[in-house]
């Protein structure tokens, strides 16, 4: 066979700057792929001259295979950003593929509050991606999903902001993603600051005021009103506690 030919070199780029092994996860080639682990050369470190790796085509190429073989064989993978900064979790979200999120997911390498260029995390473009696939008319539920998975994961700090001090709640306020507010709220509203505001000084309320957004605004008032009473009996609590605990004078 060619590749056990003395004279093949497994790592050599083509015209395009592909290695065998980068063509192969790019085009989702599983037979191939096997074949390339099988040399004792091959690297799977490699990167074409965006700065992509084998880990990151496959993942733009939506192969689940691949993506579980260069996971089992080199997790290191997940933290390898292009020359673009991008991360795979980031195309697991974009492309709206939960299996792939998954098998990224169950990696201890996953930084789920890793930031793109403008500050947003996995979980803003995930509340991005539902948006976008709601405003053509799609179902949503892959992108859902996929925000879900996210969000519902404690690694997860839901109050990341992008450079403009916009969190995640501020995006789906903004976008009238209501699926996104009410799944925020349920799932990690005690962790999720109602209050925050960016740096023009707009909380999510505002936005969807802004925006007309009638439902989400009522929904975050809700909310905004049960935290308020919850912070406030929590108060009175330690105001009881530390008087009872005051030493006596008598």
């Amino acid at each position: 066979m060619l590749i056990e030919h003395p004279s093949t070199s497994i790592n050599a780029f083509d015209l395009l700057d592909n290695t065998p092994f980068i063509l192969a996860s790019a085009t989702c080639s599983p037979s191939a792929v096997d074949l390339l682990l099988g040399h004792p050369d091959v690297n799977l470190h490699v990167a074409d001259k965006l700065g992509r790796t084998a880990l990151h085509l496959a993942c733009s190429s939506e192969c689940t295979s691949i993506v579980k073989i260069l996971l089992e064989r080199a997790p290191e993978l997940i933290k390898r950003r292009d020359s673009k900064g991008t991360l795979p979790l980031f195309i697991a979200v974009w492309t709206a593929q939960p299996e792939i999120l998954l098998q990224i997911l169950a990696k201890e390498e996953a930084d789920l509050n890793a930031q793109t260029a403008d500050g947003s995390t996995a979980l803003t473009l995930s509340i991005e991606m539902m948006w976008e696939a709601e405003l053509v008319g799609a179902s949503g539920d892959k992108e859902f999903s996929v925000f879900k998975l996210i969000s519902t994961d404690f690694r997860t700090d839901v109050d990341v902001k992008r450079d403009n001090g916009d969190s995640p709640l501020h995006a789906a306020a903004f976008l009238g993603s209501e699926r996104a507010v009410t799944t925020l709220l349920r799932e990690r509203g005690l962790d999720v600051n109602i209050w925050a505001r960016n740096k023009r000084g707009f909380t999510a309320m505002d936005y969807a005021a802004f925006r007309g957004q009638q439902r989400i605004l009522n929904i975050l008032k809700q909310w905004k009103f049960y935290r308020d009473q919850m912070d406030s009996n929590h108060l009175m609590k330690n105001i009881y506690r530390t008087k009872s605990e005051e030493p006596s004078l008598k």
